[in-house]
């Protein structure tokens, strides 16, 4: 609506402005590149916080369907680290081992496209990470949802069953969330 009435001021300013003096004519063209500036970072703010409300309601309140679909949560205690238009990533700080991070991804239409979590593991040598991550595609036209489990270990990744998953953040003693 904002920007409907600035885009009817400027045609009207443009429109009326032959009439004016020279002075008058600067002041108009100083208050309309302000209004032009006010209508851009409006819109750019609405965009925004339209962006941000979509992002959130796949966050922490979109837990409960998590649950049912066996993906892991977002703990309470997490926050943001990083935030684009399509993506979102939540982690906790900690040097431990355990759920560090989760990845959600949407698609442009705004629907959620994919998750994604990461497991720190114990090291079993000072030179090598290991990690379980976990991968949920929501389904899309044809293709149903797909949950997939992958350990990495230093270089070398592989896919393994939602069992062996288990397994291994148990031998851990990492509590799943999913």
């Amino acid at each position: 609506m904002a920007g409907i009435l600035s885009l009817g001021l400027i045609v009207y300013t443009f429109h009326n402005i032959k009439s004016f003096s020279d002075s008058h004519s600067r002041v108009l063209i100083n208050q309309l590149i302000g209004l032009i500036f006010i209508t851009y970072q409006s819109y750019k703010d609405y965009s925004r916080y339209t962006d941000d409300k979509i992002l959130f309601s796949y966050s922490k309140p979109f837990n409960d369907h998590r649950q049912q679909l066996g993906v892991p949560i977002i703990p309470t205690s997490w926050r943001v680290a990083f935030k684009s238009s399509y993506s979102i990533e939540w982690d906790e700080k900690k040097d431990g081992v355990g759920h560090e991070r989760k990845y959600i991804f949407m698609n442009a239409d705004h629907t959620i496209e994919f998750e994604s979590d990461d497991y720190k593991l114990s090291r079993t040598r000072a030179d090598s990470e290991r990690y379980v991550y976990v991968r949920y595609i929501y389904a899309t036209g044809k293709h149903p949802d797909t949950l997939s489990f992958s350990y990495s270990n230093g270089d070398s990744a592989k896919s393994i069953t939602k069992s062996i998953a288990d397994s291994i953040l148990n031998a851990d003693h990492i509590q799943k969330d999913y």
